[in-house]
């Protein structure tokens, strides 16, 4: 059963707005592990719900486009290299994977973040 609690300071929009919770008579432990899973939002107003929901279908679908990006980087470094033939054996042809790997590392653990909402 949903309730509406009594409102709250909401620290990212300055209002005070009213708090959904899960069920009746929780306590603040088990708030706070809702909040922190998401299934909690900070700001519970109708604008704020509608902000906050168009703000994670922007980073869902950002996350999804640097994670493909992503993706596509890594096979074409994979073709890169096998197509290659002989320069593959060249200190600079390697040097130059090797900083294609590393970027490509931390645009994974970008895409990451933007989908898990930075946790």
């Amino acid at each position: 059963m949903l309730s509406i609690h009594p409102a709250r300071h909401c620290a990212t929009t300055n209002y005070k707005v009213p708090q959904l919770l899960g069920t009746e008579g929780t306590g603040d432990a088990a708030l706070e592990r809702r909040r922190r899973n998401g299934l909690v939002h900070a700001c519970a107003t109708a604008d704020g719900v509608a902000k906050f929901t168009a703000m994670r279908i922007v980073s869902i679908l950002s996350g999804l486009a640097v994670l493909f990006t992503t993706l596509a980087f890594g096979h074409l470094m994979h073709h890169y290299f096998v197509n290659a033939g002989e320069a593959a054996h060249s200190p600079p042809f390697l040097a130059g994977m090797a900083i294609g790997i590393v970027v490509g590392i931390f645009s994974l653990i970008g895409a990451c973040l933007l989908l898990r909402r930075g946790r």
